[in-house]
């Protein structure tokens, strides 16, 4: 197989050279058509009418265009472009003189676990609920008039998607995008609200989109006027629309008659790992869901295996599920705090002294440990998926880690090359089935693949 890739690759560089095409310099020529589009429309905002956000066949957003040119260069705003600052550069200029800094969280002002001591809020969210407090006070204080995050929304014939970003200029509408949405969506639109609307705003989202948010600020003076607060949600991974759509058929929602999900829906008597998924009214266990196990990759970017930045490094105030062993067992929900804007702690300070938020101070080794699955993959297993592209003669995004080749073992090796292929085959595989209407092929189809993982990623005293 990489033999076969390198010469493709090889192939078409003498092809594009030949014709005096380019090899490395246009965003479709690089990361649309290398798979490293995340779909989060920044391009889209800059470009105009020039790029379009499409969902394929495989349930992603990804970039579309329309026509050559348009109004500024996309590649310079695009989290995954040669052309774009990386995450250390845009964490110096936006951050500023923060006290400390560490390799895998990125410069930091303080490290916490905390949740709301509001039950009802905690309830509501889908840990901790401090993302939703922080936001709230934002536009209660006035310090933003409205906030960017990911709504559910009706699907329509023309747009069938479940959720998109959305602007909220009230708690009320705010707590309606609550909790996790493991799901596609693009900024392009709420950006244009914002270019269009004067006011202050702040942007929740995923690192890679809030890259993207700080990439823009630097090119257009009214974003950088208008955004005012980033908050970057801590990631494991972008998932296609059809990770909903899997789970929802084993809850028996058959794909197009989804209107209603809750990825994390807290079961009573459970750990804060071990919670449900709602389909349309029914709950089901996570646990018992084929391809809810986040290990195993599936419906999962090709650009999120060449991503470096777990902790939204760029963002003012970074949030979490607290995955250290005392707080998992707390089905109710612990949110991890990474604070880096001066003005995030002095907000996160006035709610531990007003008694609204509990909080505990955790060490960086605490930190990097309660992402120790993620944080390993965007680190040794990234520095070995890099090594693979440059044999290959594949470009790839450029990244703060260094290939090389011996950053895994030969058994690590297995299981990283596993993941990549269980998120290529579980996309086309679930397409197949869906077409056929019958889950079964589909599980027939992706059970010799999982067994061929687990024992591969199974530790060895356990085989």
């Amino acid at each position: 197989r990489e033999e076969l890739e390198s010469r493709v690759w090889a192939a078409g560089r003498a092809v594009r050279a030949l014709f005096g095409m380019p090899t490395a310099g246009s965003l479709f020529d690089t990361v649309v058509s290398g798979g490293y589009c995340v779909g989060c429309g920044a391009c889209a905002y800059v470009a105009g009418n020039g790029i379009r956000m499409n969902l394929d066949a495989f349930g992603r957003l990804q970039a579309v265009k329309n026509h050559d040119g348009g109004e500024r260069a996309p590649a310079r705003v695009c989290p995954f472009s040669a052309e774009a600052l990386d995450e250390d550069a845009l964490a110096e200029e936006f951050l500023g003189a923060t006290p400390e800094r560490c390799g895998e969280i990125g410069r930091y002002r303080s490290l916490y676990a905390a949740h709301v001591r509001d039950p009802e809020g905690r309830a509501r969210g889908s840990s901790g609920g401090v993302a939703t407090w922080v936001l709230s006070r934002l536009l209660e204080s006035g310090e933003v008039d409205g906030v960017l995050h990911v709504r559910p929304r009706e699907a329509t014939a023309e747009d069938k998607r479940l959720f998109a970003y959305a602007v909220s200029r009230s708690v009320e509408e705010l707590r309606a995008g609550a909790k996790s949405h493991y799901y596609p969506v693009e900024m392009s639109e709420v950006l244009r609200t914002v270019a269009e609307t004067p006011g202050r705003y702040a942007v929740a989202g995923l690192p890679c989109f809030i890259k993207a948010v700080r990439l823009l600020m630097r090119e257009d003076a009214v974003l950088a006027e208008r955004v005012v607060c980033c908050i970057g949600l801590v990631c494991g991974g972008l998932k296609s629309a059809a990770y909903a759509e899997c789970l929802a058929w084993q809850c028996g929602v058959v794909p197009g008659a989804l209107r209603r999900l809750d990825f994390r829906v807290k079961l009573d008597g459970r750990r804060a790992d071990d919670y449900g998924f709602e389909a349309n009214g029914a709950v089901a266990p996570v646990r018992g869901l084929l391809g809810a196990d986040w290990g195993l990759n599936f419906f999962s970017y090709g650009a999120c295996d060449f991503c470096d930045d777990v902790f939204a490094e760029t963002a003012d105030l970074s949030i979490g599920d607290a995955w250290l062993r005392r707080y998992a067992r707390d089905g109710l929900g612990t949110n991890l705090l990474v604070l880096r804007g001066e003005g995030m702690e002095r907000l996160i300070n006035e709610g531990v002294r007003t008694g609204a938020l509990a909080t505990t101070a955790l060490t960086e080794k605490e930190a990097v440990r309660s992402q120790g699955g993620g944080l390993f993959n965007r680190r040794s297993a990234l520095a070995w998926r890099l090594y693979r592209a440059e044999r290959a003669g594949r470009w790839h995004p450029p990244k703060r880690v260094r290939s090389d080749a011996r950053a895994l073992g030969r058994r690590e090796r297995r299981k990283h090359l596993l993941r990549s292929l269980l998120g290529m085959k579980s996309g086309m595989a679930f397409r197949r089935a869906a077409e056929a209407g019958n889950f079964e092929a589909f599980r027939r189809e992706m059970a010799p693949w999982v067994a061929r993982y687990g024992a591969v990623a199974r530790p060895w005293w356990r085989l």
